[in-house]
């Protein structure tokens, strides 16, 4: 038996041994279970000893065990698709009670990157029952997509019925920082070990108004992504502003945005007030240079005007209480808008820097994400 462990952020996968029979037997047992998968409803944990005890060296079996409770809840295995030159296929199969949750995905994409590391794998195959579309959902969070259809059967021919052959290319996990008005995308190194087991890198862009904005950013993510899925964003103040006109159209998994500009057009008014200028005096003049460093364009806020924001990725906001720049009202009102989940500080500023803030922050990824 081979001696790799894998571990994910809710499971880790483990050889399997004869010593896990009897738990193998709650879900390989189980007729529901067993329905779609190409083995026979084992009648007793014997014989699922038998079948342990038959694995070489060469046959990449784990179960999947959960952290929280150490309960094995699934067994899966990968490894050279006889029927595809080049591909490594992979399957799984979890307790009943465990559906549902994810633990599928997350076990077969720690088996992919496994493959890779180890082996240098990226191409990878897989296949269910027709009828059984869960796994076929699966397979596409995996980044596997149907390419043909085939035949079903299980070991015995007891059964027989069409089956979807999957195939796809290994993509690597990212995330993407974006940061705010004088920021780095050097920032980003900041959350790499929030993300483990995750490419993060900054977005280095130049753009200094969306319309930029939506024309730079989307050849970075694009270029991102070739290789990398699923992709997070954590966007910056100005920068989440940029990103929600930029990459609204994008394939985001979720994105976290720490000080968001979420109303540019009520922050622009506001900033005229401050700096005694009217909307005829700024038409007038195009752009007034103010004070407090700012400058003020009135096709900067002609556009924001004409271009509301329309964001509908799964979001996490963080705000703090003591932001200058947005109130909490807005942002309130905002978050519920897009469905949005809003954390507050009661301390925190619209740059989130001191020790304290940046504790909060990094705590509140990790409970999150």
């Amino acid at each position: 038996m081979h001696k790799y462990r894998l571990e994910t952020e809710r499971l880790i996968l483990r050889p399997i041994s004869v010593d896990d029979a009897d738990a193998v037997f709650v879900w390989a047992g189980d007729e529901e279970v067993a329905r779609y998968m190409v083995y026979p409803t084992y009648s007793s944990s014997k014989d699922v000893r038998t079948w342990i005890e038959s694995l070489s060296d060469e046959d990449y079996e784990f179960v999947f065990v959960r952290k929280e409770d150490g309960l094995l809840i699934g067994s899966g295995s990968i490894g050279p698709d006889r029927d595809r030159e080049g591909y490594w296929g992979f399957g799984y199969d979890l307790r009943r009670d465990c559906w549902g949750r994810g633990y599928a995905t997350e076990a077969a994409r720690a088996m992919m990157e496994f493959a890779y590391k180890v082996f240098g794998i990226t191409k990878f195959s897989s296949s269910h029952a027709k009828p059984n579309r869960a796994s076929g959902r699966v397979m596409e969070k995996c980044g596997l997509h149907f390419v043909r259809y085939g035949r079903f059967q299980k070991y015995d021919g007891s059964c027989q019925m069409p089956s979807m052959e999957y195939e796809g290319t290994y993509m690597k996990k990212g995330v993407i920082y974006i940061h705010g008005k004088g920021g780095s995308a050097l920032e980003a190194e900041h959350y790499g070990p929030l993300f483990e087991g995750y490419d993060v890198i900054g977005l280095d862009y130049h753009s200094d108004t969306p319309w930029e904005a939506v024309e730079e950013f989307g050849d970075l993510f694009d270029h991102f992504r070739e290789d990398h899925d699923p992709v997070i964003v954590i966007a910056n103040s100005i920068g989440a502003f940029f990103a929600m006109h930029a990459l609204k159209d994008r394939k985001i998994e979720k994105a976290f945005f720490i000080s968001p500009i979420v109303d540019m057009e009520r922050l622009i008014i506001d900033m005229m007030k401050w700096a005694g200028v009217s909307e005829e005096e700024l038409k007038e003049k195009g752009e007034i240079e103010t004070s407090f460093g700012e400058k003020l364009s009135w096709d900067y806020l002609s556009w924001v005007r004409k271009h509301p924001i329309s964001w509908k990725i799964p979001t996490k906001i963080l705000y703090g209480q003591k932001d200058h720049l947005q109130s909490y009202e807005t942002i309130r009102d905002f978050a519920t808008q897009i469905g949005a989940d809003l954390k507050v500080m009661e301390d925190g500023e619209h740059w989130f820097h001191t020790e304290d803030q940046m504790r909060f922050l990094d705590a509140w990824i990790c409970e999150t994400r």
